[in-house]
């Protein structure tokens, strides 16, 4: 009898999970993975040149030494499923422009996320339409500026996933990821009792530690999602009076559209089922963070669990 209740304990002991590791971009870059900001904005200054070749991450050309000031965004045609395409190269090149404009000597992840909220700070060349007396006609320059604003949205998202899903493929097919061994032995030892929230679009944690997927949370998307959630989190004062003949009206909707949404995130049911398990949790490992960086889009993540768990330990592995 007593035998019988000593495996019946062992039996509920394993679903109790006591441990959350919350694993940042360090973490990929502490097993060799070349996941930095500039390393993407080398991936994409690659495929302008369509050179295997990796410059330099310092060599990287100045936007004005490569590219005309004037951005205009790339035409595209409709697919057979009502799908917007455009040419890869010059989504390429539109977005290494856009995101020079934006970003501007950024080298951190944080930086260029935060800095998508200056979308609405480029200075693009519009058309105003006048009618047969030569007085504006406001009507169609509404159109016009709405139309423009639209198709700029839509096409970061496009390029921004596109890049994006193309990076993250190639960091998963290099011979630094079939080499990849475990470095984190805290993670290794601890997957049977453990939960893993992790903020990275590679596989690691499944393909190198053995980690069941239903214990791991992309937050943020992965490469077997084929989802990239990318953007700022940045507070803008809106207008309060609406003028459709702005494009600064208009440009408000491109600065939420590369808004990264993580209050949507943190009510989606896959992060409620996930915050529900972690209510046993006694100690949480953040692994390749910087928390010192109070600006991060994500820190609304990290207030929402240290709400549930707010006497729950602290162990901090920056690896960065």
């Amino acid at each position: 009898m007593g035998r019988w209740c000593f495996k019946k304990f062992i039996t509920i002991k394993e679903f109790i999970m006591e441990k959350l590791f919350i694993i940042g971009n360090g973490f990929d870059l502490a097993h060799g993975l070349k996941t930095s900001y500039l390393e993407f904005k080398n991936f994409v200054y690659q495929q302008i040149c369509k050179s295997q070749v990796n410059v330099e991450l310092d060599e990287i050309p100045e936007i004005k030494n490569v590219f005309f000031n004037d951005f205009e965004i790339p035409t595209s045609i409709t697919g057979n499923h009502g799908e917007e395409l455009y040419n890869d190269q010059e989504v390429a090149e539109k977005y290494f422009e856009l995101i020079s404009l934006m970003v501007k000597d950024k080298r951190k992840w944080i930086d260029f996320e935060n800095s998508l909220a200056r979308i609405g700070n480029i200075e693009f060349e519009l058309n105003s339409f006048y009618d047969a007396e030569g007085d504006l006609d406001y009507s169609q320059t509404a159109a016009y500026v709405e139309d423009f604003s639209e198709t700029l949205k839509n096409f970061y998202q496009y390029a921004t996933n596109s890049l994006f899903s193309g990076w993250i493929n190639t960091i998963s097919k290099s011979e630094e990821y079939e080499r990849l061994l475990p470095v984190k032995e805290s993670v290794l030892n601890s997957k049977e009792v453990a939960l893993y929230l992790t903020f990275n679009y590679t596989m690691v944690l499944e393909d190198k530690y053995g980690i069941k997927e239903e214990d791991i949370i992309h937050i943020h998307g992965s490469i077997r999602t084929r989802e990239y959630l990318v953007g700022h989190n940045v507070e803008e004062e809106v207008e309060e009076d609406f003028n459709p003949f702005s494009l600064n009206s208009y440009i408000a909707s491109c600065v939420e559209a590369v808004r990264k949404p993580v209050k949507e995130r943190l009510e989606s049911n896959a992060m409620k089922n996930f915050l529900e398990r972690i209510s046993d949790v006694t100690e949480i490992y953040f692994i390749g963070f910087n928390l010192e960086e109070k600006e991060s889009p994500d820190k609304l993540y990290f207030q929402r669990i240290f709400k549930i768990l707010p006497n729950v330990k602290v162990f901090i592995d920056e690896l960065i």
